[in-house]
C-alpha cells in the first residue's frame, strides 16, 4: 500500500485579530487545499490550526477530506476570552476512514499546554495509528518530559496497530542530545526518523519538523517545499512511503 504523507505547521498567526487563513498575502486555507489535492495527500498532520482557520478549512475541503483533532484549551476560552487566538489543534486530516480519534495532553508545566492528537484510521483493511504533535519550543526540561510521553504512548500502542506514523513540530534538531536520544530509542522500538535534511523553519538551518515510521516501511520520496506564498514561517514536508 502506497500512502502520501504530509506535516505541515501552517502558522498562527495570532498578532492578527482572529486569523482565519487569511492575511495581506492572500487566502492560506485555499493555498493548503491546493497543497493537499495536488499532491493526492492521504494523511496530513497540521500544527497551529486555530478554530476560524479550521472551520473555513472545512467549508473548502467538502466531503473529500476530514479534519480530526481538539483545542489545546479546551473550554478555557469560556473562562479567559484572551487566550482564544492562542488557541490550536494538532489535526489530522484525511480522506480515509477514521474509526476513532483522540487529543492527548502533554506534560507542559510551567510553559503553556501542548497536546498530541491520536487518528485510528482503516485503509485497506489494516489499522493505521496516526500521531501528530507540536512540542515545547524554550523549556528544554518540559520538551523532555514531551518526549519521554510520547515515546511512552507509541510504545503503548504498537502491539495494536499495523503500523504507526508519527509527525509533527518537535522543534528540535538532530543536534539536541535529548532529541538524539529519543529517535534512538525509537529504533529500538522498529521505528525511524524520515531523512530529511533541508530546514523546515525560516529561522534554523536545520529540520525541527519530522516523520517517524516503521523501519520495514520503504520510502520513495521525500521532499521538503518552500514557501514562497507566505502561506506559513514553516515549510512543509512531504513523503511518499509504502507500507
Amino acid at each position: 500500500m502506497i500512502l502520501n504523507i504530509a506535516t505541515f505547521n501552517i502558522q498562527n498567526k495570532y498578532s492578527l485579530n482572529k486569523y482565519n487563513g487569511i492575511d495581506k498575502y492572500g487566502d492560506h486555507t485555499k493555498e493548503l487545499y491546493n497543497f493537499i489535492v495536488n499532491k493526492n495527500i492521504d494523511i496530513i498532520g497540521v500544527q497551529e490550526l486555530t478554530k476560524r482557520y479550521k472551520e473555513r478549512l472545512i467549508s473548502i475541503l467538502g466531503d473529500n477530506y476530514k479534519i480530526f483533532g481538539k483545542l489545546r484549551f479546551r473550554a478555557l476560552t469560556n473562562i479567559i476570552p484572551i487566550i482564544e487566538k492562542y488557541n490550536e489543534s494538532n489535526s489530522i486530516i484525511t480522506k480515509h476512514k477514521v474509526i476513532s480519534h483522540k487529543t492527548h495532553q502533554l506534560p507542559f508545566f510551567p510553559s503553556i499546554p501542548r497536546i498530541i492528537t491520536e487518528a485510528t484510521i482503516m485503509i485497506d483493511s489494516k489499522r493505521l495509528c496516526i500521531l501528530n504533535t507540536h512540542l515545547e519550543v524554550k523549556n528544554k526540561k518540559v520538551k523532555i518530559r514531551q518526549l519521554n510521553y510520547i515515546f511512552k504512548l507509541l510504545k503503548k500502542k504498537q502491539s495494536k496497530f499495523d503500523n504507526i506514523i508519527l509527525m509533527g513540530d518537535f522543534n528540535s534538531t538532530m543536534e539536541d542530545y535529548y532529541f538524539q536520544e529519543f529517535i534512538n530509542n525509537l529504533d529500538k522500538l522498529g521505528y525511524k526518523r524520515v531523512d530529511i535534511c533541508k530546514p523546515t523553519h525560516k529561522c534554523r538551518n536545520a529540520p525541527i519538523d519530522h516523520i517517524f515510521v516503521p523501519n520495514r516501511c520503504k520510502i520513495s520520496d521525500v521532499n521538503v517545499f518552500n514557501n514562497d506564498n507566505h502561506i506559513s514561517d514553516h515549510k512543509p514536508i512531504y513523503v511518499k512511503l509504502e507500507i
